[in-house]
């Protein structure tokens, strides 16, 4: 199977796309006044209504609950009776969970529809729209099935990311961060004194942001190399973080990528001198703090490491710390030294 690399297409208004044989998938919030602002709303609602067969999502994890996937699939068959031939596209706008969801639908569906992904959430727009992964949830496990499915093309349009609450963007700060470090470019060091901020501030590096994405994912598409592990930089705290205590995925990140670079620093991976340079422009510039609110009981600690898509047959975590910017580096650590080491760093506590 041959990897292709999706279109990019950096956009001030949604593109006018050939509805007729398409089948449209969209964030509910999209059409609310309150969460978009009336003129977003309004010009979606008219973009929108140019498709005959659409559907409005509520998004978030419970929809890539796999239990879901029947009831979806057999309303779509019956919407999909009534156009002539084989659908042309599945459109997906939303963030990462209508993304996974749309992908994973359009992969499986009448043996594969092309898709289009028009991302309206930052961290979908940095992070989950590229690279080709669908994922669906499994009873309460996060992204345990899926496929690899890229986008034939994908939007990015200003209006539509810059209508989203300001909260959503400090979201993404993880993300953006993440994928600094681990390039390291010229563009990353520009992103770093940088004193813009919320959306404008991802919207200026969203494209080198991308581009460092795929020199990655370019290089192991399929995952069959374990190049591509270097992307999942903060993400085996992340997650935990994501799971146990319904963290935004973005500020997840953040968190974790801030557990990545503390147990480098301890276990002298990275310098200190470079963890001096690099906490600070986290901390002050992007609001990324050390440490978490709510100790995580280390039961539920334990089981949520043990259960990440991360852990390999034998057992073990592919952690992925960083020895510079621009450096990453995997290693296989065990269960219970993740579990150390949040104890270490006061994520859970022994009692």
């Amino acid at each position: 199977m041959e990897f292709r690399r999706s279109q990019l297409e950096f956009s001030t208004d949604l593109p006018a796309l050939s509805a007729g044989r398409s089948v449209l998938f969209y964030d509910q919030v999209l059409l609310q006044p309150a969460r978009v602002g009336a003129p977003q709303a309004r010009a979606f609602k008219l973009w929108a209504s140019k498709f005959p067969v659409r559907y409005p999502l509520k998004a978030g994890e419970s929809l890539k609950e796999v239990r879901g996937l029947p009831a979806l699939v057999t309303r779509l068959l019956k919407d999909l009776s009534g156009l002539p031939g084989k659908p042309e596209t599945f459109v997906a706008v939303g963030g990462g969970s209508v993304g996974d969801v749309v992908g994973f639908l359009a992969s499986i569906c009448k043996r594969g529809v092309p898709l289009i992904q028009i991302p309206s959430t930052w961290v979908a727009a940095l992070d989950s729209a590229h690279g080709g992964k669908t994922a669906m949830n499994v009873g309460g496990f996060k992204n345990q099935i899926g496929t690899f499915y890229p986008a034939e093309k994908i939007y990015l349009v200003k209006s539509l990311l810059m209508s989203q609450p300001a909260k959503r963007a400090e979201e993404a700060y993880g993300e953006l961060a993440k994928i600094a470090l681990i390039d390291g470019g010229d563009w990353a060091d520009l992103f770093q004194k940088t004193s813009v901020q919320g959306g404008e501030l991802i919207w200026k590096y969203l494209r080198p942001a991308i581009e460092a994405k795929y020199k990655i994912v370019l290089k192991d598409p399929f995952e069959t190399q374990g190049l591509r592990r270097c992307l999942n930089l903060g993400h085996t705290m992340g997650h935990v973080l994501e799971a146990l205590q319904k963290v935004p995925h973005g500020r997840a990140v953040g968190k974790g990528l801030l557990f990545s670079l503390e147990w480098s620093r301890n276990r002298k991976v990275l310098s200190q001198q470079d963890f001096d340079h690099i906490l600070p422009w986290l901390k002050q510039n992007y609001g990324i703090a050390p440490g978490i609110s709510k100790k995580i009981p280390l039961q539920k600690l334990k089981r949520a490491v043990a259960e990440d898509k991360k852990v390999d047959s034998s057992g073990q975590v592919n952690f992925v710390f960083l020895k510079s910017a621009g450096n990453p580096q995997v290693e296989p650590v065990s269960v219970e030294e993740v579990v150390k080491e949040a104890l270490r760093q006061g994520w859970s506590s022994s009692r």
